[in-house]
């Protein structure tokens, strides 16, 4: 008899085949894989010679045996091998350590079945968490998943809608795609009776429904982000030209209340984020519509804080305050995370966007002095810390302090060094510096998901000088970022390296695990603790962008072309 087994083959998948001259003979069906296995492990008779020593030979012609690959022999009777084509008959044969006799054959598929399969599992993950959320909080900004209710904290705009457009078109979910477009179709702004964030309304809502334009080229989408464009402009009517914190998106004059809580926000510093990543969206806005203002409203903010920066590459977090005529920095810190982040990001990708050079420029000596400064490596990888003030004379220090959100600056290096211009292209070296520390700087932030017990990263954590993490009380929860598999997906698009993939569905296993409930997934109170209790918002980020940057990294690597799109920082991809 002739044993077939194997890992990747479940028992109702394998049935028998007809009677050969070596023995039994087995198929197993895997996917669209056939295996038809002889594992007899005596010398071959097929006039071959006596065996295939060390390996395995399929289909018993030469031809056909260099189409299987062994990967490992197990103990003294199991082989594993993979196949590199659709169906492969394998005869097993003496090789050291093995005994005559029967062996297992393990089979590994192809390997991007393996990650077709994934790729799946993602999408499942996906539906889980979008069902949960028409089920329970259908046109609510976000699902409470504990409650199983709405949170309306963006206004009531049907914000997880607007946020996961795109996804269900990538994922050719085309009947929930049309139950979403029916929505914005519908969707009113009036009946908005609270004040937005004027940053959150712009990447989430008007880059989702900008994103569901450029992929579908339906109007309705365009018309929708043009009216909640218009809407926001009011936003812009600051002294300084830096948009306000809050906007009011309702009919006519804000209530009494909003428009206090408005006023007092013009009173407030701006956070250099909000203002200096808001520019893709406005300018595609202003490209699709033909309406200028748009983009001029977004490009004066951007120019002011040009002008308070007088050249300095590295900014603090906060600037002065929107109502205040002349924009000048605050003493704060420099980081590439919360606060910080995504205006660095804006830097590379409003090159990308529009061939400026003077946006690469900014970018190229941001990225040299974060290197200079804020790099601190470690046998781990290598961290970003932030700079901080230490005196009020103005002198600045490090604190080796990182929030995941500083995660996505690998993929923002990798993305880069592949992006450079004609004009100014990187040497062979500078690419491959540039390629090198965005692995060292990955690498840390999965290690920092590793030595956790959930396998989850926490929000923020300490490196001591002697390499000890150390995750403060406040930092211990994971609202699911994305920016680890964020770098992840960059590193693997361009490199092709399967180490990132692997990385990714690690993660993914432990959100699994660890975050996913009855109705949809939750934010985890502590990644330190191996039941850790769930908090009751599943952020409407965890399905447009950390589901969306993990199935992308599953896929094959021409799923989405990174030179005709621009993803923006909630990773809607905005045609060039």
């Amino acid at each position: 008899q002739a044993l077939c087994a194997g890992s990747a083959m479940s028992a109702e998948n394998l049935q028998q085949g007809p009677a050969s001259p070596h023995g039994a003979r087995c198929t197993g069906l895997h996917d669209d894989t056939v295996l038809t296995a002889m594992p007899m492990l005596y010398p071959r008779a097929d006039g071959l010679g006596d065996s295939c020593f060390g390996s395995v030979c399929a289909g018993g012609t030469e031809q056909s045996a260099q189409q299987v690959e062994l990967l490992q022999i197990r103990g003294k009777a199991e082989l594993v091998v993979r196949s590199k084509r659709a169906e492969v008959a394998l005869f097993t044969a003496s090789a050291p350590g093995l005994q005559p006799g029967l062996a297992t054959v393990s089979f590994i598929p192809p390997v991007e079945s393996v990650w077709t399969r994934r790729a799946q599992a993602v999408h499942e993950a996906f539906m889980h968490g979008w069902l949960a959320y028409k089920r329970y909080a259908w046109g609510g900004d976000e699902l409470k998943p504990v409650s199983k209710s709405r949170s309306n904290w963006l206004g009531g705009v049907g914000m997880q809608i607007l946020d996961v457009l795109d996804m269900l078109w990538l994922l050719d979910e085309r009947e929930e795609f049309d139950e979403a477009t029916e929505f914005v179709s519908n969707l009113s702004f009036d009946k908005v009776r609270a004040a937005a964030s004027t940053f959150e309304l712009t990447i989430r809502a008007i880059g989702g429904l900008l994103s569901a334009h450029s992929l579908s080229g339906r109007g309705v989408f365009l018309d929708k982000a043009q009216l909640l464009g218009e809407r926001m402009l009011s936003a812009f009517a600051t002294p300084s030209r830096l948009p306000a914190p809050l906007v009011f998106v309702g009919p006519g004059t804000p209530p009494i209340g909003v428009k206090e809580k408005i006023r007092k926000s013009l009173r407030q510093h701006v956070v250099l984020a909000d203002a200096g990543s808001i520019q893709l969206e406005w300018r595609y806005l202003s490209r699709q519509t033909g309406d200028a203002r748009f983009e001029e409203a977004a490009d004066a903010a951007f120019d002011v804080i040009q002008t308070a920066a007088a050249g300095m590459p590295l900014l603090p977090v906060y600037l002065s305050a929107a109502g205040q005529k002349k924009v000048e920095l605050q003493q704060s810190k420099i980081s590439m995370g919360a606060m910080g982040d995504s205006y660095y990001e804006y830097l590379l990708k409003q090159y990308q966007q529009t061939g400026d050079m003077k946006y690469w420029e900014k970018w190229m000596q941001a990225v040299e002095s974060m290197e200079a400064s804020m790099v601190v490596n470690f046998t781990a990888g290598a961290m970003l810390g932030d700079i901080v003030p230490v005196s009020d004379s103005g002198k600045k220090g490090l604190h080796r302090k990182q929030d995941h959100l500083a995660c996505f600056v690998p993929g923002m290096l990798v993305h880069g060094a592949h992006s450079a211009p004609a004009e100014a292209p990187l040497s062979p070296h500078r690419q491959q510096e540039l390629v090198d520390l965005a692995d060292r700087l990955a690498k840390h932030c999965v290690w920092v998901h590793t030595q956790m017990v959930t396998g989850l990263a926490p929000d923020h954590w300490q490196m001591h000088v002697d390499g000890r993490l150390e995750v403060p009380a406040g930092g211990r929860h994971s609202l699911l970022r994305p920016e680890t598999v964020e770098s992840l997906f960059y590193l693997f698009h361009y490199t092709g390296d399967e180490q990132y993939r692997a990385m990714g569905w690690t993660i993914f296993e432990a959100i699994n695990q660890h975050a996913r409930v009855e109705a949809g997934f939750a934010t985890i109170d502590n990644v330190m603790v191996e039941d850790p209790e769930p908090r009751d918002d599943m952020q409407s980020f965890y399905l447009s962008e950390t589901l969306k940057y993990l199935y992308l990294l599953f896929s094959p690597q021409d799923q989405l072309d990174l030179s005709q799109v621009v993803l923006n920082t909630e990773a809607h991809p905005l045609r060039i």
